[in-house]
């Protein structure tokens, strides 16, 4: 087998485990909402929550339980990791959000004189511990003074940019790895061999 074809053969596996290590995308959306009070430098989630009208990966928490588990944080601060709820859907699985970038914005309504509060959170979802999935949660809180609010409501949205490849799919891109490695050392042999003759 010339260079060439050794060149092809050895791209051929790599792009096929490639692309089998991604095979299974997922994306959906999941709506939360519920209970707060905030001010300029505080937030703190109050009971109860619900989780409504959740599609495509996460369609079975819709209505599912929900916990919060930031309790009280200055929403301006940066956060790196850190678990903002999770929701248990009627069969026990878990889907839990973590921020890593949290972009929060203080604004005064125009039209009441309120405080309000937007967090664009990035980060990362899991179901039941297993493989981070990109993802992110944007949430709006609505005062109800121009401090901000004792007592409210919330609702926030948040979706999928994709997910990791599973262990498994690590093996098999390995495995591909593996195999281009062997051609090109098979390749240099075959070459030191012929020179030597």
């Amino acid at each position: 087998m010339d260079i060439k074809s050794k060149i092809l053969v050895t791209g051929a596996l790599f792009l096929a485990a490639a692309s089998a290590a991604f095979a299974d995308p997922m994306s959906g959306s999941i709506n939360v909402s519920g209970h707060d009070s905030f001010s300029s430098s505080s937030l703190t989630f109050i009971s109860p929550f619900a989780s409504l009208a959740d599609s495509g990966s996460f369609s079975s928490y819709s209505n599912g339980n929900v916990d919060y588990f930031l309790g009280t944080v200055n929403p301006m601060d940066s956060v790196v990791s850190l678990a903002v709820f999770s929701v248990t859907d009627s069969t026990g699985n878990v889907l839990t959000f973590y921020t890593t970038n949290n972009a929060a914005t203080q604004f005064t309504d125009s039209s009441t004189g309120f405080l309000d509060l937007t967090n664009d959170e990035t980060g990362f979802y899991t179901i039941n511990g297993c493989a981070a999935m990109a993802g992110y949660f944007d949430v709006t809180f609505y005062g109800t003074s121009a401090t901000g609010a004792a007592n409210s409501t919330f609702s926030g949205s948040g979706g999928l940019f994709g997910i990791a490849p599973e262990p498994s799919s690590y093996l098999l891109l390995g495995t591909a790895l593996l195999a281009m490695t062997g051609t090109v050392l098979f390749s240099r042999r075959s070459r030191t061999l012929d020179i030597g003759a």
